[in-house]
Formats: structure tokens, sequence, C-alpha cells
């Protein structure tokens, strides 16, 4: 069982990477300057970083891990969670050949 969970509260920084129904943790960041952003969450069985910025060093349009970094990590463990259920229904569904 997963201890920490995103926003316990509605204040938090990593709200928009709540996934619903799944227990899920992360942490966000964002370098001075908004050179770069970053979010890093786990499920039970899934950890996953994303990062944004420049390679050439200069500052986003003040980017935060919160917002899109947090957002594409949402939405890409909701697909990885749906494709591991998909799985799992069709191996479930096939039956094993009569010896």
């Amino acid at each position: 069982m997963i201890g920490a969970r995103l926003c316990r509260k509605t204040a938090c920084t990593g709200r928009q990477a709540a996934l619903a129904g799944r227990p899920a943790a992360g942490k966000t960041g964002t370098s001075q300057d908004f050179r770069d952003a970053w979010f890093v969450g786990y499920t039970a069985n899934l950890v996953t970083g994303v990062w944004f910025g420049n390679d050439d060093g200069k500052p986003t349009r003040k980017l935060t891990g919160g917002s899109l970094p947090a957002v594409a990590w949402r939405r890409s463990s909701s697909l990885r969670a749906s494709s591991s259920r998909l799985a799992r229904s069709a191996s479930s569904s096939c039956s094993s050949p009569s010896p």
C-alpha cells in the first residue's frame, strides 16, 4: 500500500496529477528562472518522471512542475493503466489448448 498520496488537500502543487480511483504519489519541481519543470510520480506498480525544459538552458514561459508535467504524467499513467487492463482481459479470455 502506498503511504503517501497526491493532494490530501486541494491546495497542493500536484493536484493536476491525481488519478481517479487509484492511489498515487509524486513530487513536483521547478528550477530557478523556470528553466526546468518536472513531475516524478508513482503508483503501486509504476514509477515515471516527466521533464519539460529547453535544451539550451533558456527559461520556459513560467512553466511549473505542477502544471504541464503533472498533466502529462497523469495522462501517461492513465493510458498505461488502461492498456494493462486490456492486456490482462485479453489474456484471460484466451483458452489454453487441450493436450
